[in-house]
């Protein structure tokens, strides 16, 4: 019996809380940004962070990594100071608008999944539109580097990737160097930091491997790129978590040696 009555209160709550949309949203950003995930908020709103692949614990900061750590060293935490979880309510609540919407794009921005699944190689569509509106450029955020990628590759995906942005007689100056001498060329050619023509500088600043790609809604899976490279180390996904298609019909590769890039 008493279960069935704290059905019908929770009722009469749901049904009034409808008239104060204000206080809803109130009630659902705090339930949601509040870091200590209170077991007694009496919802079911939740903001479960995504499963994402292990990264290497090596691996710089991104661009995009650093404005979200930003971000979030400029939210209002005074609220989050109190121990019960009601103080903590009204706290948030007092905060004024520009604060609380802090806290939603925070709260939006740490929900989003790389992908619906990760073995799968594709661009969420939704992400997509959103990508659009917000009119993203992913290499104004994101260069490809030896340790990032370059490494990570076949040496013949090397070459195919200077003949995409400089032509055959680019890669042919690469042709007798090894692997890694490919690796760190490349490395200043994509940050735009090597001398050559400006057409190729370019190219080179605006490549991004498919998967780094937001209006790619479909990529075709391919098979990871052996190197067979003397004296080179291959990659092992177990070391870097998930990796995608580079896009191998746009880079002139042969689909058969086709690169997996991490995202």
């Amino acid at each position: 019996c008493s279960s069935d009555l704290a059905v019908q209160r929770r009722d009469i709550l749901a049904a009034s809380i409808l008239g104060d949309p204000a206080l809803a949203l109130d009630y659902m950003l705090f339930a949601l940004a509040d870091p200590t995930h209170f077991t007694r908020y009496g919802t079911t709103l939740r903001a479960n962070h995504p499963q994402d692949p292990q990264m290497p614990k090596d691996q710089p900061a991104t661009q995009a990594q650093q404005a979200i750590a930003d971000a979030r060293e400029g939210l209002d935490t005074s609220w989050t100071q109190a121990s019960d979880p009601v103080t903590r309510f009204e706290g948030f609540r007092a905060l004024d608008d520009d604060a609380k919407a802090a806290w939603l794009a925070i709260v939006v921005a740490s929900s989003l999944e790389a992908k619906d699944d990760y073995n799968s190689v594709k661009t969420n569509p939704l992400h997509a539109r959103l990508a659009s509106i917000l009119e993203i450029e992913p290499a104004k955020w994101w260069r490809p580097t030896s340790a990032n990628f370059f490494d990570r590759v076949s040496k013949g995906t090397l070459l195919a990737l200077l003949t995409q942005v400089g032509g055959a007689p680019l890669a042919a100056r690469y042709m007798g160097s090894k692997k890694g001498e490919i690796s760190s060329s490349c490395e200043k050619l994509f940050a735009g930091e090597a001398i050559t023509e400006a057409e190729t500088k370019d190219a080179a600043l605006a490549w991004v491997p498919d998967a780094m790609r937001f209006d790619l809604v479909s990529v075709a899976g391919a098979d990871e790129a052996i190197d067979d490279e003397p004296g080179d180390e291959g990659f092992d996904d177990d070391d870097y978590g998930d990796t995608d298609d580079l896009g191998a019909d746009d880079a002139g590769i042969d689909s058969d040696e086709a690169l997996i890039a991490a995202e």
